[in-house]
């Protein structure tokens, strides 16, 4: 997990990327360095409805023959980068690419990466996507998870 140390239900492996707050391909990097299955899973932080089943799903998809990774389509239909799976030797491939040509990977959009990549988009069914951009949207997540826990 990249970010500051919280507590989790299970145990996992806290990293920070350097410097703080570079933006989410210089996070990508930083998690990737501990890293060793052929698959990691992104997800941001502010996905209140991800589900097991759909990372499963995910996961399915980029095992695909020549693909590198599965990408959830939000809602909307635009691709989230952060919420998908990617095989990891083509993310290394990328950051090191990414790296000799911008010279650093801090702010600079993860779509620098993924436009790289031999993606999968797997559309979004039942909602599983929706992110909390704003606090009107942690509103509507946090009324969704109180009614559907009643």
């Amino acid at each position: 997990m990249v970010g500051p140390h919280r507590a989790t239900v299970h145990q996992v492996h806290h990293v920070r990327e350097g410097p703080l707050h570079a933006g989410p391909l210089a996070a990508l990097a930083a998690g990737l360095s501990r890293v060793r299955a052929p698959f990691v899973v992104v997800l941001a932080a502010d996905l209140p409805f991800v589900r097991q089943e759909t990372v499963a799903e995910l996961l399915r998809q980029a095992a695909g023959s020549a693909i590198e990774g599965a990408v959830m389509l939000e809602t909307q239909g635009r691709d989230n980068p952060l919420f998908a799976v990617y095989r990891t030797a083509a993310v290394r491939r990328g950051l090191a690419l990414t790296l000799a040509q911008h010279g650093v990977l801090t702010g600079l959009p993860i779509r620098v990466l993924t436009h790289t990549l031999a993606l999968r988009y797997v559309p979004d069914i039942g909602g599983v996507s929706f992110d909390c951009d704003t606090w009107e949207a942690v509103a509507l997540a946090r009324a969704c998870l109180k009614s559907n826990a009643g």
